[in-house]
């Protein structure tokens, strides 16, 4: 009859290291998954943020409406005017009927700790909502439309004044440094050049209201 020989101190000790050991090279590579997890959430969710206001912006400028230049020079408002740190512009409301626009303004906001925010104002309340947290700098620039006929080229400016809308608006967003979130060029054309319920002089050559 053969003997069963049990473990020794020595081995069952080698045994019970050999397990911790185990447990804990399983314990810190779940830890190391998890920071990898929430550092590609954090990564994910600043992509989508910063993607989600560069599509915003995009639509607002590309179907800002003009107003003819009578209109703007009696009411003494532009249909889009800025500097280089705050955009006013007028756009078609989210959803709305025919007709129906808002005047939208983006700008930086100060927070309470001394940091700033890009938010949009909008509607006839005025309402605001904050589109970025954190933002170190906001630059716009404006291209001016060529002028063929006087041999004018393009040329960007700091800030925005006239009737006519802008060749191309840019919008350049800049982020403290340590943040992991990046702004890609972001250049928006607005699509309507002439007000669309203005009529056309072919003796001017300009756009009149309608009476």
């Amino acid at each position: 009859m053969k003997k069963c020989r049990g473990m020794t101190l020595i081995e069952l000790l080698v045994a019970l290291l050999l397990l911790s050991a185990l447990s804990v090279g399983i314990l810190s590579a779940l830890r190391t998954g998890h920071r990898a997890y929430a550092t590609v959430q954090r990564a994910g969710r600043s992509l989508t943020e910063v993607a989600t206001t560069q599509k915003l912006l995009r639509r607002i400028i590309e179907s800002a409406s003009p107003l003819s230049p009578g209109r703007a020079r009696s009411s003494g408002h532009f249909a889009l005017e800025g500097s280089q740190n705050t955009l006013m512009l007028n756009a078609p409301a989210p959803e709305a009927s025919a007709g129906d626009f808002y005047q939208y303004e983006l700008s930086l906001a100060p927070r309470a700790d001394g940091a700033r925010d890009l938010v949009i104002h909008y509607g006839p309340k005025r309402e605001q909502e904050v589109l970025l947290e954190r933002v170190k700098d906001l630059r716009y620039g404006y291209l001016t439309r060529p002028d063929s006929s006087r041999g004018v080229p393009s040329q960007w400016l700091e800030s925005w004044r006239e009737a006519p809308l802008p060749l191309l608006v840019r919008v350049a967003v800049v982020f403290e440094s340590g943040d992991a979130r990046a702004w890609p060029e972001l250049m928006a054309a607005p699509r309507l050049t002439q007000n669309a319920q203005c009529v056309f002089d072919v003796i001017s050559g300009s756009c009149r209201e309608e009476q």
